[in-house]
């Protein structure tokens, strides 16, 4: 009786200790909105997993944040370098030695730092505790259809760890496919001095330019005044028998523009793979469902750049 009543008491005490989630990422939010300067070094896992195989790609970047400019740098056979000076983001890319302009908002962020937080608030259910590398963090479970986000978050720095979305697509004629994208943040510093030359954008020599997106009228950008898109759902796009038997894979970039009822409409290709992929990125897209922007209190139409990665399977047994 006695084992059993210290067992309560320390069931109860753990519940107790448990922080809340909303409050959390709330923290979370304040602190990152308090930072001046951001310089950080992480990774991004992603994985494909079907009833045929398991095809895990992993992409090492750098983010320098100054206010509102960002440079974002990725490494490896993806690579790339991202960069907003203020008013025009530039999108650079070694393997077609091309790069692209567009106008962005202050509150553009290519990975989620903290930038779509906010935006979780509502739907956040804590989920114990958990590690990354040698740190102890407080893991935030957000749960919708097909898809289950989850955050490890140090709760003494107020700072994101890793952040892991896993989504699960209809079934098809070939099984399902569950997809996992994990961002670790192995290294954040926060208020030190950046070098201003990082937020200039010189392109290299020989490399051309990629023509620009069309943007509807009325289209508003995440940042403002207005909050973060927060994917709800998403297709898996079919991989084309035209770009499985070149051996073609890689990541088609999508510009969109998610409206009030959180369907993407005016879908541009950014970036292009060719094959056949790039249609079937669109198609994909169309079936994608977000949560929209909001401003003051009401949903708007508002822009984004969206990556739709394509990993090489098997044909699907017949």
């Amino acid at each position: 009786m006695v084992l059993i009543t210290l067992a309560l008491v320390a069931v109860s005490a753990a519940a107790q200790t448990a922080p809340d989630a909303r409050a959390l990422l709330q923290e979370v939010a304040d602190a990152a909105q308090a930072t001046k300067t951001w310089q950080v070094e992480g990774e991004i896992v992603f994985e494909a997993r079907s009833d045929f195989s398991s095809n895990p790609s992993r992409k090492p970047f750098k983010l320098f944040k100054d206010g509102q400019r960002i440079r974002y740098e990725v490494s490896g056979p993806g690579a790339q370098t991202m960069i907003f000076d203020g008013g025009i983001l530039w999108d650079y890319t070694p393997y077609d030695h091309a790069f692209s302009r567009r106008g962005a908002a202050s509150g553009w962020m290519p990975v989620a730092l903290y930038s779509s937080v906010v935006g979780l608030l509502p739907y956040a259910t804590p989920a114990g505790r958990d590690r990354v590398g040698s740190q102890a963090c407080d893991v935030v479970r957000v749960e919708a259809p097909r898809t289950l986000r989850t955050l490890c978050i140090d709760h003494k720095r107020k700072l994101v760890l890793r952040d892991r979305m896993e989504t699960l697509s209809p079934p098809g004629v070939g099984g399902q496919v569950r997809t996992v994208q994990t961002i670790t943040y192995l290294t954040i510093q926060r208020d030190i001095p950046i070098d201003a030359a990082l937020f200039r954008f010189e392109p290299p020599p020989g490399a051309t330019e990629r023509p620009g997106v069309q943007v509807g009228s009325g289209v508003l950008h995440v940042g403002g005044g207005v909050t973060p898109l927060v994917l709800l759902s998403k297709t898996e796009p079919v991989y084309s028998e035209e770009a499985r038997g070149a051996g073609v894979e890689g990541t088609v970039v999508l510009y969109i523009e998610v409206g009030p009822d959180g369907t993407a409409t005016n879908i541009q290709v950014q970036r292009a793979l060719g094959y056949g992929l790039d249609e079937k990125a669109i198609e994909a897209m169309r079936q994608w469902r977000f949560r929209p922007g909001v401003k003051d209190g009401q949903p708007v139409t508002a822009a984004a750049t969206i990556e739709v990665t394509f990993r090489r399977f098997p044909p699907p047994s017949r």
